[in-house]
């Protein structure tokens, strides 16, 4: 089974990076390292030890109503923010090859 692991926010980050964990440790590949995780926040992206660098994506990080906590669990304010960085956020998910999954 092949499989792209997108995470969104701080808790899908943390998911792909528990998946990539169990990948390593068990040394089965379910993703073959396809994994992108788009957060609001640096500080959430940057506390994952399994997803490259390269692959964490921060959004929002000029927008003036984000801080150090990102959007705060303000939904509306999320969707501006991602609404604002869709050319980003398409230009990342262009790195995922998304051919050839189960």
């Amino acid at each position: 089974m092949k499989l792209s692991l997108l995470g969104v926010g701080g808790a899908g980050g943390r998911i792909v990076d528990a998946i990539r964990a169990a990948e390593r440790e068990t040394s089965r590949s379910f993703s073959d390292g396809e994994a992108l995780v788009c957060d609001v926040t640096e500080t959430g992206v940057v506390d994952l030890d399994h997803v490259a660098r390269d692959r964490q994506v921060t959004i929002g990080d000029t927008h003036e109503a984000v801080d150090g906590r990102g959007v705060d669990g303000d939904v509306d304010l999320a969707v501006e923010i991602a609404r604002a960085d869709l050319p980003e956020i398409r230009r990342a998910l262009d790195a995922v090859t998304m051919r050839d999954l189960d």
